[in-house]
This record gives structure tokens, C-alpha cells and sequence, in this order.
């Protein structure tokens, strides 16, 4: 199954730190650290590509692209960032869909290791 992810954070104006755009962390191109790159504009594009496998386990594959930038036209293809990896899944409850996930992503230069209930998107 191919599950897809797009979203953007855009602001104007003095914002404070806590609300500026994001990339980064367990559910947004895992692979850089939470809030490596922020700023007043934000755009992110995520696939995960989810493979069941025997009993309870399950596999993903996921990639993701984004940008921050402190003006709108900032958000371009130069500097792109990225980030992929792959995880294990363990359903915990079949019928509610609830997932114990282990993911390990890779991004420019640095690395994560997430575990998580629930899936990122």
C-alpha cells in the first residue's frame, strides 16, 4: 500500500520560534533530528510504501523531500532537502489498525532511529 503525505506551513510577520515551519523528527522527514531546519515558510512532500509480511510484521519504505525558507519564493528545488529509510512494523491491534514502528532514516548528514506507536502519516 502507498500511503502519501503533503503539507505546508506558511506565515507572515513576526512569528514566534514555536510556530515556525518544521522539518524533521518521527513524522516529518525522519532522518534529521526534530526542528533541524525552521523557518517562516515550509513545504513537505512524504511517501511511505507499506508491505505486510507474515503474522503480525509489516515493512516500509519511505522518502521524503522539503524546503524552509524565511520568504515564500524560497521554497524552490535549490537546497532541497531529503531524507529515506525503511522500518518494521508490529500490529498491536489489527482492527484498529495501531502499529508499533521502527524506523531508521537517513538524511544528508545524520541519521535516526524512531519507535513509535502509530504510523508518521
Amino acid at each position: 500500500m502507498l500511503a502519501l503525505q503533503a503539507y505546508g506551513l506558511f506565515a507572515a510577520g513576526e512569528v514566534p520560534l514555536r510556530s515556525l515551519a518544521t522539518l524533521g523528527g518521527a513524522n516529518s522527514m525522519r532522518g534529521y533530528y526534530a526542528g533541524r531546519y525552521r523557518d517562516k515558510n515550509g513545504a513537505v512532500i512524504q511517501a511511505e510504501y507499506r508491505v505486510p509480511l507474515f503474522w503480525r510484521l509489516g515493512a516500509v519504505g519511505f522518502g521524503g523531500v522539503g524546503n524552509v525558507g524565511p520568504r515564500l519564493d524560497d521554497i524552490n528545488f535549490e537546497g532541497l532537502k531529503y531524507s529515506y529509510g525503511g522500518g518494521l512494523r508490529v500490529a498491536l491491534n489489527k482492527k484498529e489498525k495501531l502499529n508499533l514502528r521502527l524506523d531508521y532514516g537517513l538524511a544528508g548528514h545524520s541519521q535516526g532511529f524512531y519507535l513509535q506507536l502509530g504510523e508518521a502519516f
